[in-house]
């Protein structure tokens, strides 16, 4: 029988009842999608979306146009799950950039994974701290495979020095999902540790973001967290 009326009113009132973390992927999935098509409820096309694309983490990189081709999801439906993911991951970056201060690399691969997730190629982000470690801006220095070249101290303490920026913290990620760092990621936090503490602005830590862990030069004490 074709489902023509919003999802189960069990998964409405469990969200109501206890919260966004009593629903799995494919319950939240099912919301958006509100209704199923013939033979095939709403829960039931959101597990055959997940099936098919391996995970709720893939939504991120599916666009339009391939959520369009999987059977019984039209131009609206793949419009509205889009807009879902985009929204939530904008309101998970606002919300990491209101962090009272970043305690531990913890908090700041927090910060920077929302601004990366998803992303295909390297991204070199570098954030502004004040004396207590809160975040007073974010920029993104570079796009594509890490290299000394794109990541000069130049481009990286300009706006840090511009914003009065008592230190920063730099981050990037490994689109591969691992976050073993490499030869030229040491060298780069090198350059860069060397060239703050000359002009008084200390590099607190280098963030390597894989898939779900990351590495910490800090944490591995090859950087004071101070």
């Amino acid at each position: 029988m074709s489902e023509r009326a919003p999802p189960a009113l069990d998964l409405r009132e469990r969200l109501r009842g206890f919260g966004i973390d009593s629903l799995s992927d494919e319950d939240l999935l099912a919301l958006v999608l509100r209704t199923g098509r013939p033979g095939e409820n709403a829960r039931g096309l959101a597990r055959r979306i997940l099936d098919r694309l391996g995970s709720s983490r893939e939504l991120a990189r599916t666009s339009v146009q391939e959520l369009e081709a999987i059977a019984g999801i039209g131009p609206a439906r793949a419009a509205s799950v889009v807009a879902a993911v985009a929204l939530g991951q904008r309101a998970h970056h606002k919300r990491a950039e209101f962090l009272s201060a970043l305690s531990s690399p913890v908090d700041a691969a927090d910060h920077v994974r929302g601004h990366v997730s998803g992303t295909l190629q390297e991204e070199f982000h570098v954030l502004l701290l004040d004396c207590k470690h809160r975040v007073v801006g974010h920029r993104r220095v570079s796009v594509g495979t890490l290299q000394a070249s794109l990541v000069h101290p130049r481009e990286v303490f300009r706006p840090a020095i511009r914003a009065g920026a008592a230190a920063i913290l730099v981050a990037h990620n490994h689109p591969s999902g691992d976050p073993t760092p490499s030869e030229e990621d040491r060298a780069v936090t090198q350059r860069l540790r060397e060239v703050g503490g000359n002009i008084g602005i200390p590099l607190l830590d280098h963030l390597v973001l894989g898939e779900e862990a990351f590495y910490s030069f800090a944490e591995q004490r090859l950087i004071p967290w101070d």
